[in-house]
């Protein structure tokens, strides 16, 4: 072999390895940065989806309690002011389209001068109209539910778990009640609840309808981790996101998980079993301040390593790219090499 040709394979083999090593190191460096990017990203997505959704339920409960106020500061009740607050409210939360389909008022005895049994008015759309409907005590014991005895006993507005509404379907919905009180011999007396009851339906369709996410899917949680809403409907209110997440992974990552729900903290854990589909891929969740629940995502790791193999095609591609130009730069230089090698030659001779 002439020194040409031990010239060009060992330029072949320094390039081959130089290019090798700085196309694997970039596409590594990249692929990792790309995945930071793409964490960050998510984060920040998650974040703000998690407040449009925050929103839309603090716009619910400050309706219900401008509803409530209504009622506290009327100088006299009446069936017929309740009913007519009732329905002009409601169509006011309809025309706004803020998901809100039924609005009610609970009344302790003795309220009600027209009325001095416990009653209750409830409102709800019948097709574009309003129709409101009196349920008498014995039709319906509102005194047992949570959405009433709650807030009478706190004395704040709060947020009901979701429950199944027989009267409409055994539609999954929740329920934002507020006690109301009024000043009786200057004394706060409890007269009852305002509620504003929205299904999950609407609020799915609210989430689903965030635009320019990235996620698989996304569904609520409570505090205690029970599924409030979840991409299969049959395992909402019946399981909790430990159980459909983590029988199979990591005890620490579930462990993580469940302090920070609890806690209303931020943050991501990494999914090595399946989850509604999820076969690979990360949990984003962000706390509802509205109502102590939690927005959780999923990201399917997929998209992600698919882009990391186009960067690793496009960076082989581009080093065989400027490998077979320097080889032919080498090829080049080395062909004049060996002619000026061969005219040296001729002059000696």
């Amino acid at each position: 072999m002439n020194k040409r040709k031990i010239f060009i394979v060992v330029s072949a083999l320094i390039l081959g390895v130089v290019l090798g090593a700085g196309s694997a190191f970039f596409s590594i460096k990249a692929s990792r940065e790309l995945s930071d990017y793409q964490d960050r990203s998510n984060r920040e997505s998650s974040l703000l989806i998690a407040a449009n959704l925050n929103k839309r339920l603090q716009a619910i409960e400050d309706m219900t309690e401008k509803n409530g106020r209504t009622f506290e500061h009327m100088p006299t009740l009446n069936s017929d002011a309740i009913k007519s607050t009732l329905a002009q409210t409601l169509k006011t939360a309809g025309e706004k389209r803020m998901g809100i389909y039924a609005m009610a008022v609970a009344l302790q005895p003795s309220v009600l001068a027209d009325h001095p049994a416990p009653v209750m008015f409830s409102a709800r759309f019948d097709g574009s109209s309003v129709k409101v409907t009196t349920y008498e005590f014995s039709d319906c014991p509102y005194t047992r539910f949570p959405w009433y005895c709650v807030p009478r006993y706190l004395g704040e507005t709060i947020w009901s778990e979701p429950y199944s509404a027989t009267s409409i379907g055994n539609v999954l919905i929740t329920t934002c009640s507020m006690p109301l009180f009024r000043t009786v011999d200057g004394r706060k007396e409890f007269i009852g609840v305002a509620t504003a009851d929205v299904t999950l339906t609407q609020l799915q369709r609210f989430l689903n309808g965030q635009q320019e996410h990235r996620f698989k899917y996304m569904f609520m949680v409570s505090k205690f981790g029970r599924l409030l809403s979840s991409p299969d409907i049959s395992k909402a209110m019946t399981e909790t996101v430990y159980s459909a997440a983590f029988e199979e992974n990591a005890n620490e990552l579930a462990e993580q998980f469940r302090h920070d729900i609890g806690a209303g903290h931020a943050g991501m854990v990494r999914i090595t079993r399946p989850i509604f589909g999820l076969r690979r891929g990360n949990l984003y969740y962000a706390p509802l301040a509205a109502n102590e629940w939690s927005l959780v995502m999923g990201y399917d790791l997929k998209i992600q390593e698919q882009y990391a193999r186009n960067i690793a095609f496009l960076t082989v591609f581009v080093a065989l790219g400027l490998f077979g130009v320097l080889m032919t730069g080498v090829i080049i230089v080395s062909r004049r090499l060996s002619d000026k090698n061969n005219r040296n030659r001729g002059v000696r001779k």
